[in-house]
Parts: structure tokens; C-alpha cells; sequence
């Protein structure tokens, strides 16, 4: 990896993503991207199966997820005309994640407790197993391509996640899911921060480290003012168990928007669903 010693600025960067920028260290981030599942969770504990957990004794709750669509072949640093620092690599989806939370934040003072799951890119993440006895005030993932936020259903009437958000000048967009999606069921609210990844899911993957930079520093400003502030959420009442689905069931199983009933199907239809009670109309993921 080719690393360059002298550093070069946006003239219009403030003087903590100046600092945020000097603390990333490329060796550790290339660690994150190259190492094995069972190098990064050395230490942590093991709840269920494909999930791991580090209780750092803070109230806030920090995820990310291990697995990745591509296969780690290469990390590559390079400067680019009117770009600057880019990071090319084929798992930045979501080993930046990792890395943001389990050293670059901790570099910079913040340490909160970690959640690290698998299966995300298949859309069963393990974080659907994850419970706690601690209850969190909020929490976050960087697993989010360019430079806004999402927030799923964590959006819906709940007016002081988003204003709070808004006020820290995030740029709040659209998202489809992500490991934070099934952490409804903890009674906090989480968001996904934008890690300056363009083309994620290729081998042509890059972070563009000035957008990172600026996210890490508007989190840093949010998790200072809001690091006290409990933000819980309640999961919608819907009457079929789980999550929205309809979005990749395919079209003859889309549910009835006015009843949130899935339409009937074999099991065998779906092998990627279960059945949860007797009514063969009641869904979760498997």
C-alpha cells in the first residue's frame, strides 16, 4: 500500500476535520478491510451465531457488518486532482464501517459499545438477534454509499431523531436497509451515516476520504451534544410480525398495504420466509 507522508488540505476544512483527517491511519484501515472475521472479534463476546459484541460501558450503540459482496483482493491509497485522498478497496461496504467505530472514533475519544453482525448483504442480518439488558439511548452505523444519512422507520413519527438530525447538518435521504433495521425492537433510535463510498459492491469501490471526514466530524458534533439525550422509538403496530418485506418479495406477494397481511403462499414459494403462527398469512424472515 502507498501511502504519501505529506498531507494536503481542502483549504475548507475546519480545524477538527483537519485532526479527524491526520488520525486515520491507512495500516489500520487496511487491517480492517484484509483481516479475517475471527482477527477483528478476538475479545468479543458471542451472543448467537454470526454476531459479536463489545460492552465498552456507554449508552450509546455503534454497528456495522462484516460480511461483504466482493472478496478483499487490494487497498490502494491514491491522490486525485480536485478529489483528494481516495480509498480504493473491494469491501469498503462495510469494513469502513468497521474500522470508523472500532478505531477511528476511539482515536478520537469516542467509545461506544460495538455491534458487529454478518449477513447483511443477503438481507438477514444477525442483528435480529441481538438483545440487550442495557437500554441504549440511540445509536449508529456507517454502512451508507456518498454523503447523507438514512434512517428507515426509525424516521417515522419521531419528530426529535429527525430535527436532532437536521440541526447537525446531516443531509437525510432515502435507504432501503441495513443491520439497523432489525434493531427496531431495542426502543432506540439509530441512523446509517454516509462513509464517501461510490461503487460499493465491486471491485471498483472507493471511499472518497474528504466526505468520510466531513461525516465523522458533523457525528462527532451530534454525539457531543447528544450523547445524554435518550431518543426512544416503538415499532410501528403492525399486525404482521417483522419487517416490511414488500420491497424484495417478488410482485404476486406483495402485502396489502391497508391490512399488512402478506398474500397466501407456500412455504416452498419462499424458502427465505418462515411461517410464525398457524395463520399462513403471518411472515417473518427466517
Amino acid at each position: 500500500m502507498n501511502i504519501k507522508k505529506k498531507k494536503r488540505y481542502n483549504k475548507h476544512m475546519s480545524r477538527t476535520a483537519r485532526k479527524i483527517k491526520n488520525m486515520i491511519d491507512y495500516y489500520e484501515f487496511e487491517d480492517c478491510c484484509n483481516s479475517t472475521i475471527e482477527q477483528i472479534t478476538e475479545g468479543y463476546e458471542n451472543p448467537a451465531l454470526g454476531l459479536y459484541y463489545k460492552n465498552q460501558g456507554s449508552d450509546i450503540l455503534a454497528v456495522a457488518h462484516l460480511d461483504s459482496v466482493c472478496k478483499p483482493s487490494h487497498f490502494v491509497l491514491v491522490q486525485i486532482p480536485n478529489k483528494g485522498d481516495i480509498v480504493f478497496s473491494p469491501v469498503l461496504d462495510d469494513r469502513a464501517g468497521v474500522y470508523i467505530i472500532t478505531k477511528l472514533l476511539p482515536s478520537l475519544g469516542i467509545n461506544m459499545d460495538i455491534l458487529l453482525t454478518e449477513d447483511e448483504e443477503i438481507g438477514a442480518s444477525t442483528a435480529y438477534f441481538f438483545n440487550s439488558s442495557k437500554e441504549y439511548k440511540w445509536g449508529v452505523e456507517f454502512d451508507r454509499e456518498h454523503d447523507d444519512v438514512v434512517l428507515y422507520d426509525y424516521e417515522y413519527n419521531n419528530p426529535q431523531w429527525v430535527q436532532a438530525i437536521k440541526e447537525s447538518k446531516f443531509k437525510i435521504g432515502i435507504g432501503t436497509f441495513s443491520d439497523i433495521s432489525y434493531l427496531e425492537h431495542l426502543g432506540c433510535s439509530f441512523f446509517n451515516i454516509g462513509t464517501g463510498l461510490v461503487r460499493g459492491h465491486s471491485d471498483y469501490a472507493h471511499i472518497i476520504v474528504d466526505d468520510l471526514v466531513y461525516n465523522v466530524e458533523k457525528f462527532i458534533n451530534f454525539y457531543n451534544k447528544y450523547k445524554d439525550t435518550k431518543f426512544p422509538y416503538s415499532m410501528p403496530n403492525y399486525e404482521t410480525p417483522g419487517h416490511d418485506l414488500s420491497w424484495f418479495l417478488p410482485k404476486e406477494y406483495w402485502h396489502n398495504k391497508t391490512t399488512k397481511h402478506y398474500r397466501k403462499a407456500e412455504p416452498t414459494d419462499l424458502p427465505f420466509l418462515t411461517l410464525e403462527t398457524e395463520d399462513d398469512e403471518l411472515w417473518k424472515v427466517y
